[in-house]
């Protein structure tokens, strides 16, 4: 059994399952209850990992189920949840999930964890983001996979400490632990409550990151917050600094990711005019932020940049150059037929109206292929430039 600060999960036995079975209202539920219980059936030795998980109150209240569909030979599981609406918008499926994971990785053969959700579905996929979940850029018959790979022995220790601890000090305050927003290259995340307010306090790490080379961190945090103060870039205060425990305190700004936008198919079009102003200010201080999507929140109609990370400015860095790439809606294209060349054309002429750069406009602009095949081809086309 797993127990987290507000419920029990555990996997249902025989007598459970053949009950929800039996008592399963809804056809394709029946369904998949009844396939996961031929799963533990036919692989005893594994029956955590094709059995239902009961979500529980610690009050007993059932308030929803998660599975793992099995464990791959690769060492992959697909992790699955359901919450019912009453319950839902209450944090329950992350905590849920978040166990859920801890547990799974404690197995040494598990290398990654997967999920599938459908595309519309945009609290499920921020349940996984803040699970550490990323896109892996293929589709199920749901829509939209996800992955999360097995956190480094350092990574997963810590995050065990921060679970069991329920609390992070900072300068002698002690700041409750809520959840786990995420992970980025310089730090944890948490979302944390303090005396009836939240706020978020990030705990600096110092796992290895190949792509990007840090100095102090917690001193590089407090520099780019003041070059982004001076720069008028909308960012969250910071309210306290702990150097001896490498953590920072900063206002908790409540809001859906433009990457959770994204995700769900909303235009990126009306918040394009707040980032490409936040770009103006950054280029004439000389700097670039981070233009990834998780990295920016709305908020009562304001785009708010709630990383500090920024660095001196580079072409080849800033938002027309890379960053507005991840701002447009992920399609799955699969494989293409002859046929569809004329709708993924018009679809990479929108695309392009959208980036309101010169000289892609329907047809006239576009290195166009004689077929396409892949999704990655059609990225490659939006990267080619005008002729």
């Amino acid at each position: 059994m797993l127990n987290t600060e507000r419920l029990r999960i555990y996997p249902a036995s025989r007598e459970q399952m053949e009950a929800m079975i039996a008592s399963e209202q809804d056809g394709e539920l029946k369904k998949a209850y009844s396939e996961m219980l031929e799963g533990c059936l036919q692989h005893p030795d594994q029956w955590d990992w094709y059995a239902v998980w009961m979500i529980e109150k610690t009050d007993g209240t059932h308030i929803g189920d998660l599975c793992f569909k099995g464990l791959r030979e690769n060492g992959i599981a697909e992790i699955g949840y359901g919450i019912p609406e009453e319950y839902q918008g209450q944090g329950y499926a992350t905590e849920a999930v978040q166990a859920a994971c801890r547990w799974a990785f404690l197995h040494p053969d598990v290398r990654s964890l997967e999920a599938e959700t459908d595309a519309g579905n945009a609290a499920s996929q921020r349940v996984l983001e803040k699970c550490g979940f990323r896109p892996n850029g293929t589709f199920g018959e749901e829509g939209p996979r996800f992955s999360l790979a097995r956190p480094t022995m350092l990574r997963r220790n810590k995050m065990n400490n921060m679970a069991m601890n329920g609390s992070l000090t900072v300068n002698g305050s002690s700041y409750r632990i809520i959840r786990l927003l995420g992970k980025g290259k310089g730090g944890y995340s948490y979302l944390t409550e303090r005396d009836g307010q939240r706020v978020v306090v990030k705990q600096i790490h110092h796992e290895p990151c190949d792509y990007y080379t840090f100095g102090n961190k917690i001193e590089a945090e407090l520099r780019d917050y003041e070059r982004l103060q001076k720069a008028g870039i909308r960012i969250p205060k910071m309210q306290a600094v702990d150097r001896d425990a490498e953590r920072i305190v900063k206002d908790y700004i409540e809001g859906p990711t433009v990457m959770e936008l994204v995700q769900s198919a909303v235009s990126a079009e009306p918040y394009l005019p707040q980032v490409r102003d936040m770009a103006a200010k950054a280029m004439a201080a000389g700097l670039n932020i981070d233009y990834y999507p998780t990295n920016f929140v709305m908020y009562d109609g304001l785009l708010w940049y709630v990383d500090y990370e920024c660095n001196d400015y580079s072409e080849q860095w800033d938002f027309e150059h890379w960053g507005i790439q991840y701002w447009l809606p992920k399609v799955s294209f699969r494989s293409y037929r002859d046929e569809d060349y004329e709708a993924v054309c018009d679809l990479l002429a929108a695309q392009s109206e959208l980036l309101q750069l010169p000289g892609r406009g329907l047809r006239g602009g576009l290195r166009l292929p004689d077929r396409i095949e892949s999704e990655e081809q059609i990225t490659h086309q939006l990267e080619l430039g005008p002729l």
